[in-house]
């Protein structure tokens, strides 16, 4: 039984921050989902044998979901106890641990994982972002290369926005790395981003 190896369900992303986008639809006539849903799975036991063994089926039924739901995508990653005290001082890291919901509640993310200090983010963390994000491009990329914009149907349109709009939020993310101002949610960078008057590129303006 899946149930008996789940300890919690971690809901992380910008939903886990209550900040998830949605989108009114025209095709479906309904509000939908703009990006995916994040979920972080805590395995009971031993994880490396409940991973090869439940993950499959955890995936298919979470495939389930999203298709009954028309839910774009559902992104899962999985770890153990030891796994989450053990947890990288990585952005995605620091994210989860400060904003998230448990379904379960077995567990506390704040009890259990590092303190991670945002004031002492690695700049390379902004680097990896960066790269991260910047390889969404290749999905307008592709519209651009092979399709012609007014034939791209509306999940392309809402894939090329959502793609296009993570790469500059990045680069706007990197600076306030740089300026040990980064914060797990998205409204409160942008607050910290408006502040911020100078830089030594043009564009700047564009991405306040």
């Amino acid at each position: 039984n899946i149930k008996n190896v789940i300890l919690d369900i971690i809901l992380t992303g910008g939903f886990g921050r209550s900040e998830g986008g949605m989108y009114y639809s025209k095709n479906h006539k309904k509000l939908q989902i703009l990006n995916d849903i994040d979920f972080l799975i805590i395995l009971k036991g031993n994880f490396f044998i409940n991973y090869f063994l439940y993950k499959k089926r955890i995936e298919n039924e979470v495939n389930k979901i999203s298709l009954k739901y028309n839910i774009k995508q559902i992104d899962l990653s999985f770890r153990s106890l030891k796994m989450l005290k053990n947890s990288k001082f990585t952005i995605a890291n620091y994210e989860i641990k400060n904003e998230y919901k448990n379904l379960y509640k077995n567990i506390s993310l704040l009890d259990l994982m590092p303190l991670f200090d945002n004031k002492l983010i690695s700049i390379d963390e902004g680097k990896n972002y960066l790269f991260n994000r910047g390889s969404g491009l290749l999905i307008p990329l592709l519209y651009l290369k092979y399709f012609d914009s007014i034939n791209l149907n509306e999940q392309q349109w809402v894939n090329y926005y959502v793609e296009t709009q993570k790469a500059i939020i990045a680069i706007g993310d990197c600076i306030l790395i740089e300026k040990n101002l980064y914060h797990y949610s998205y409204l409160e960078r942008k607050k910290r981003f408006e502040k911020i008057s100078k830089h030594d590129f043009s564009e700047f303006n564009l991405l306040k």
